[in-house]
């Protein structure tokens, strides 16, 4: 997970640097820091519902995968907001 957040990071660093004298300074860094904070907030708000995803078949009995299944749906639009904001 933090693997996929650098890497992300990293392009968009090297988009905005290739475009910096063109946007202006400034105005790049506040659009690199904006779509960084929002790249990783989505990072970190979907893996971890894919991850509970992935677990509801391997719990051993109804009542826990019923549980894990209804904190992946409690935590599964968290990134939502942030996806409209672009």
């Amino acid at each position: 997970m933090l693997t996929l957040t650098l890497v992300g990071d990293t392009a968009v660093s090297l988009w905005l640097t290739t475009r910096a004298d063109r946007l202006g300074r400034r105005r790049t860094l506040l659009v690199g820091a904006i779509l960084v904070m929002l790249v990783n907030t989505m990072v970190f708000t979907h893996l971890p519902s894919n991850v509970l995803l992935i677990l509801v078949p391997l719990m051993p009995n109804l009542p826990l995968a019923i549980t894990v299944l209804l904190v992946r749906f409690s935590i599964s639009q968290m990134d939502v907001p942030t996806r409209q904001s672009y």
